[in-house]
């Protein structure tokens, strides 16, 4: 196992989760720091399609994930086997988002269920609620509240826009309260109306799909004062500003970022801010290249069943700490 460079670790999700070194300009091979994959061990996991380190109190790093029906709590950097110290089957097929919430408890996200459910470790779902096409989640420790993606229909639907809820936790219940709703424009119908340097050759596969919308994917905080977030999706990038106006809240940042379209995945370092995004470059909802901004930069990556990329470094003010049951 290779030791990275400190604050340049990165974790890569896909059918084999890796840990790659920034500052190695080389990703493909055998270029990563650590590797997890159980095998066979978890029937139906097919691989994590998005994970989080975060750490318990007394310092000890785990990598939080989800995939299939899958959420897991894995010892981060030790076996490449390891067994998860913690692990539940949902139910729920093809879970996108995952996250650490106080007092033990782990958000996940299904779109292909709409639905959004707490599990507290060492216990089965304590809480649920219905959430279109719900994708990405994200802690917020300086507001508690847990922000979600998603949309304000079904996709089976034509129409409808894209949705970012924020869910205040509950100190009395120690669960999750009722959401303000902040919509995003994302309406089918303003698509046309977008200037022609948004009309992406990549677009036309994405119009292969019968009333086809522009989905959120991806939520990430960036560092600074503001406590703000990047939001992904199918075709623009947009940076949140909770605080501000609704006609404000949602600043479109594409511009910034080349117009990169179809991002699965994007983070922020905590330190620098430097930003990397991992787009669907395969055409089959999978990336194969972590693209970094401020410098620009390409890692290729071997394999290209990779479906998110997140600095490893933890944000202040972002992530809860991992809560383990009393024995």
């Amino acid at each position: 196992m290779n030791n990275p460079t400190p604050g340049t670790e990165m974790i890569v999700t896909g059918d084999t989760l890796r840990v790659y070194d920034a500052a190695i300009p080389d990703w493909r091979g055998k270029n990563f720091v650590w590797e997890w994959n159980p095998g066979s061990r978890y029937r139906g996991f097919n691989g994590a399609n998005d994970a989080k380190v975060r750490r318990d109190a007394f310092g000890d790093e785990y990598v939080v994930l989800c995939g299939g029906t899958w959420v897991m709590v894995v010892p981060y950097r030790k076996e490449p086997d390891a067994a998860a110290c913690y692990v539940v089957d949902t139910g729920y097929k093809g879970l996108h988002g995952v996250e650490l919430l106080p007092n033990g408890l782990i958000a996940s996200s299904s779109p292909g269920a709409d639905r959004i459910q707490l599990h507290r470790i060492g216990q089965d779902v304590v809480w649920g609620d219905q959430f279109y096409a719900a994708h990405s989640l994200l802690w917020d420790e300086s507001r508690s509240v847990l922000w979600a993606a998603g949309h304000s229909q079904s996709p089976q639907e034509p129409g409808g826009h894209g949705m970012v809820r924020k869910y205040p936790f509950d100190p009395e219940t120690g669960l999750l309260g009722e959401p303000e709703t902040y919509p995003v424009d994302t309406y089918p119908e303003s698509l046309p109306k977008l200037p022609d340097k948004y009309n992406r050759p990549e677009w036309a596969d994405l119009k292969r799909y019968s009333n086809w919308w522009e989905g959120l994917h991806d939520i990430a905080p960036v560092p600074g004062d503001e406590h703000a977030f990047l939001l992904s999706t199918d075709a623009r990038l947009f940076l949140c500003h909770p605080g501000a106006d609704p006609l404000d809240r949602f600043e479109d940042v594409s511009e910034r970022f080349g117009y990169l379209c179809g991002v699965k995945g994007v983070s922020a370092h905590p330190d620098t801010g430097q930003v990397c995004m991992l787009p669907n470059d395969t055409k089959y909802d999978f990336g194969s290249t972590v693209r970094f901004f401020e410098p620009p930069q390409d890692r290729p990556i071997a394999w290209n069943k990779c479906y998110k990329a997140r600095w490893v470094q933890r944000m202040p003010g972002w992530d809860a700490t991992l809560v383990w049951p009393e024995k």
